[in-house]
């Protein structure tokens, strides 16, 4: 397999993954309102019960990492690119055409980072989650 396959089926994998993760979060939040038991809260539509606190904070925080990604993905590639952009227009004319640029190589780490966070943010809840509705039933 020649390297560039490999980092385009790698670059498929996580994408799927991210997403995956975030439907999951959200059935996640769902669950939470289905055993909230159907209270209503006094100032809001839906009373949470204290147990169930702890699993909709880490589902909570999935959801923050997963937009933290996306939003320094974002401003990174900005940055790096119009950074390579000036290199580039400080060339001759003859030779901006051709100019290519590589990421620096701490760059694919941000959004490695962001994506393990969401990804333990997401099982932590799951575990919290299972572990709380099981003593429910026990």
């Amino acid at each position: 397999m020649k390297i560039d396959k490999a980092w385009d089926n790698y670059q498929a994998r996580t994408a799927r993954l991210g997403d995956v993760v975030r439907q999951l979060a959200f059935a996640g939040i769902a669950l939470l309102w289905v055993f909230s038991n159907g209270e209503t809260a006094p100032r809001g539509p839906i009373h949470l019960p204290g147990d169930l606190r702890g699993p909709a904070a880490a589902l909570i925080a999935t959801l923050i990492f997963d937009i933290l990604g996306q939003v320094v993905g974002v401003v990174g590639v900005r940055i790096v690119t119009g950074r390579a952009e000036d290199r580039r227009d400080a060339l001759p004319a003859d030779q901006q055409t051709d100019f290519e640029f590589k990421y620096p190589d701490w760059f694919p780490w941000i959004g490695e980072t962001t994506l393990a966070l969401k990804v333990i943010a997401l099982l932590v809840a799951y575990i919290w989650l299972g572990i709380t509705l099981g003593t429910r039933w026990i």
